[in-house]
């Protein structure tokens, strides 16, 4: 299902190739990306880290039908984050969108463009469902989910190993191929229906 390039808006998504590198996406990422609400990903992370995910981790993601993306500039080619979905369930349709964007692109709307972009074309090629996990402390993911069309659908208790030996819950979000565009409706009961 992966493409080379999804244009989105103020965004463009380039495919990671496996094994090699790709501009300047290891140096970036271990110099200035603090990778708090990922637990699974080492602290620090180091170039090493970095190139092994690429030689190793992204041919792991593609093998089992999931993709990964750097975030760019559509007019500079700056590299501004990462996106991709993995554990992916063929029998399903469905897989779990993941991101990173970093701390020089926040609050521009980067990370909601991408998962828009990403997701609107992962749901018109053949999934059916994503999924996108948050951390309760993490009200700037909460946020991309509901503007980028998901919905909430609950908690997943445990879900994810910390850094201190013990685990946390995750709050999840959905979005359907057959969903409409009002990102709020439904998600919660206290949130307002949309009309």
């Amino acid at each position: 299902m992966s493409v080379a390039e999804i244009n989105g808006e103020d965004v463009r998504l380039r495919a990671v190739p496996s094994g090699r590198r790709r501009g300047g996406w290891p140096r970036a990422t271990t110099t200035r990306c603090p990778f708090r609400f990922l637990p699974p990903v080492p602290s620090p992370f180091t170039l090493r880290h970095a190139e092994h995910f690429l030689a190793e981790g992204v041919a792991s993601v593609f093998a089992d039908g999931g993709v990964a993306y750097a975030i760019a500039d559509p007019h500079t080619d700056e590299l501004l984050g990462g996106i991709g979905f993995d554990r992916v369930i063929a029998i399903r349709r469905q897989a779990e969108i993941g991101y990173w964007v970093g701390p020089w692109a926040r609050s521009r709307g980067v990370a909601t463009s991408a998962v828009r972009a990403l997701s609107a074309h992962a749901l018109t090629h053949g999934l059916e469902r994503l999924e996108l996990l948050t951390h309760w402390d993490n009200p700037a993911s909460q946020r991309v989910a509901l503007a980028a069309g998901y919905r909430r659908e609950g908690v997943r208790r445990e879900a994810l190993p910390n850094r201190n030996g013990g685990r946390d819950d995750l709050i999840a979000f959905a979005r359907l191929a057959g969903d409409s565009g009002d990102p709020l409706r439904g998600c919660c009961p206290t949130c307002p229906a949309v009309s």
